[in-house]
């Protein structure tokens, strides 16, 4: 074992006297921690705060839009050393409160039941006889209204699950023009039954697709009838 050399213990000895000052700083730093950190976790209602000082405003000269936010500001402003720590706002604290208040509010609304839109039949625009309904509308290739080709001419149909339409009445089968737009489905006429207009066309089945047999009914056609 090495004797221990007096004048070096001496010497640290002196040397740690020499500034009272850093020993008393690292105890008080480490108490004001602890006092920070307890002040900051028993916070029990919206005007406490931490201990250490008082939050005011975001730096950066931030703008603020809530009122209520610029009044807790303001009076923090006017907060001083030698006022209770209650006195003041906890800015922070009370923005999560009111994100909090929002976030839970947009949960109850979503939450809510929203009452069914009333259901809206599509009848001929030329005797008005009763055709189809909007719900049901449905999509072919993601989509509900097609613009297509037809001849010479661009046509708009749209897209139904069933209609009440007499199919092929004049029995002439696949019309060729309908037909090359989605192959190999066939494409037949189909007519009002009041006034016998042509109002679109039947598709048929295509039994490697989801989507099963469908109506593809002319828009400039069709008129939006009462609410049943």
């Amino acid at each position: 074992m090495i004797p221990a050399n007096p004048t070096l213990i001496s010497y640290i000895h002196n040397r740690s006297n020499l500034n009272p000052y850093r020993r008393i700083n690292h105890h008080t730093w480490g108490a004001r921690r602890a006092t920070a950190a307890a002040d900051h976790f028993s916070l029990g209602s919206g005007r406490q705060l931490s201990a250490a000082r008082p939050i005011s405003a975001r730096g950066g000269g931030e703008e603020i839009w809530d009122p209520d936010e610029q009044r807790r500001i303001d009076e923090n402003k006017s907060w001083k050393r030698t006022d209770s720590p209650n006195d003041a706002w906890d800015i922070d604290k009370e923005r999560d409160a009111a994100m909090y208040k929002r976030e839970s509010l947009e949960r109850l609304l979503t939450l809510t039941p929203r009452e069914d839109k009333p259901d809206r039949p599509l009848v001929c625009s030329a005797c008005r006889a009763p055709v189809s309904k909007r719900s049901l509308e449905s999509l072919k290739d993601k989509a509900h209204v097609h613009r297509l080709s037809y001849g010479e001419s661009f046509v708009a149909v749209g897209v139904f699950a069933a209609a009440t339409v007499d199919v092929d009445p004049a029995g002439r089968g696949n019309d060729a023009k309908a037909g090359v737009w989605w192959p190999p489905r066939a494409a037949v006429k189909c007519c009002c039954q009041g006034c016998g207009e042509v109002l679109g066309w039947r598709v048929d089945d295509n039994v490697e697709e989801t989507v099963g047999p469908f109506f593809a009914l002319l828009s400039a056609r069709l008129s939006t009838g009462p609410i049943e």
